[in-house]
């Protein structure tokens, strides 16, 4: 028959320092050596198939796991599938020569979840046979400089590098198009960010606390962007925005305290709650004619902002403290009375002088003698030669 390590044998024991596996060995338990915060080498034997889940938790002080035969180690079920690595080994060793730079094996189609969470590893090459990378694989890796993410790897998992504190830069590749939960939280010497046009979703918290980010551009493949996603970036100066959004979520942008230039586009029908709270780098802003809802606090705490100017002809349903008391309104010509009679947008300042494109009006209505403006914003009883302001949209006459 076949001998194994049962699960839980060791579970606690503190006091253990080293192991010899005897060749004979085919497989560890779930939670073998859980909590053997003494044991700091292990040699995984040339026989071994199986390392079930958790086998090495917590094991603090592990620096060195020797693999004898890195081809049978290929092999090895973790968790019950092939596709899982060693969990919780800070270092990983081959012929008693310390592997500090992980590559990892072409066998391996997925990083399982916590598979390398808060380990020693400095940097990765993750090849093209994997595909996805789970929750929590290189979460609270602190070591870790430089990861190669493969053009296979479809989807970043739910707190995948979070706590990546010295992680610098990283290249998503074009083939992913899920960037998960918290995927990045707390990468805070995170600078830049290259997000591919093959992104559809950035979910919750994906890049929360990234306080050395200065700039981002969210391509227009990307669909939707969960709450906080970019929250607390407070290095972030500048972020375009896909076109392909409908709205802004809430919390989106909180706490991006030197955060001074952002595109709200076309697409955009609602701004949720809170999502530029606290933004105090904040001096204007151009909200889009598609905003149609713009929620509570949306720009509380942004004591800088003194300039919006709203290109929607009808006033966004809005609650009470959205802005500070002292923001000037700016809107198309034309559009004042309409702002002065709306609740809460009424006790502000506002002033007939915001100017579209072209291509940005989307109702244009027949010209009148009332809808024609200098671009000082002057009525005219007629237009003149030059830049005149005609159902708040530049017009040109010769």
């Amino acid at each position: 028959g076949t001998l194994g390590i049962a699960s839980s044998a060791f579970y606690n024991c503190s006091g253990l320092t080293s192991v010899t596996i005897p060749n004979s060995v085919t497989s560890i338990g779930s939670y073998a050596f859980s909590g053997c915060n003494g044991l700091t080498s292990i040699e995984i034997p040339r026989i071994l198939t199986s390392i079930g889940s958790s086998a090495f938790e917590n094991c603090s002080s592990l620096t060195s796991v020797h693999i004898t035969d890195l081809a049978q180690w290929c092999k090895i079920s973790f968790n019950g599938s092939d596709s899982n690595p060693l969990s919780y080994a800070h270092h990983l060793y081959m012929n008693g020569k310390e592997i500090k730079d992980l590559v990892i094996p072409y066998s391996v189609t997925s990083i399982g979840e916590y598979a390398f969470y808060e380990s020693g590893l400095k940097s990765v090459d993750i090849p093209n046979s994997v595909t996805s990378i789970e929750k929590s694989a290189f979460g609270g890796c602190h070591a870790l400089t430089s990861v190669t993410i493969s053009n296979s790897v479809t989807s970043i998992g739910e707190n995948a590098f979070s706590g990546c504190d010295a992680l610098t830069s990283i290249t998503i590749p074009n083939s992913v198009t899920t960037i998960g939960k918290y995927a990045f939280w707390y990468c805070e010497s995170l600078t830049s960010i290259d997000i591919p046009n093959s992104v559809k979703t950035i979910e919750e918290g994906a890049f929360d606390y990234c306080s050395s980010l200065t700039s981002v551009t969210i391509p227009n493949s990307v669909t939707s962007i969960g709450r906080s996603a970019f929250g607390s970036c407070s290095g972030l100066k500048s972020i375009n925005l896909s076109n392909s959004l409908t709205s802004i979520s809430t919390c989106l942008f909180e706490g991006c305290s030197n955060l001074i230039s952002v595109t709200i586009p076309n697409s955009v029908k609602e701004i949720e709650y809170a999502a530029f709270r606290d933004c105090t780098g904040l001096t204007s802003i151009v909200i889009p004619s598609s905003v149609t809802s713009i929620e509570d606090g949306v720009f509380s705490g942004c004591y800088n902002l003194k300039s919006v100017t709203i290109l929607a002809p009808n006033p966004p349903a809005m609650p009470d403290n959205t802005f500070g008391s002292n923001t000037t309104i700016h809107v198309l010509a034309g559009c004042k009375a309409a702002y002065e009679g709306a609740e809460f947008w009424k006790d502000f300042t506002i002033v007939e002088d915001a100017v579209t494109g072209i291509d940005a009006v989307e109702r244009p209505a027949m010209i009148s003698a009332d809808k024609i403006f200098s671009v000082s914003g002057q009525r005219l009883d007629k237009a003149v030669k030059g830049v005149n302001i005609i159902n708040g949209k530049k017009v040109y006459v010769k």
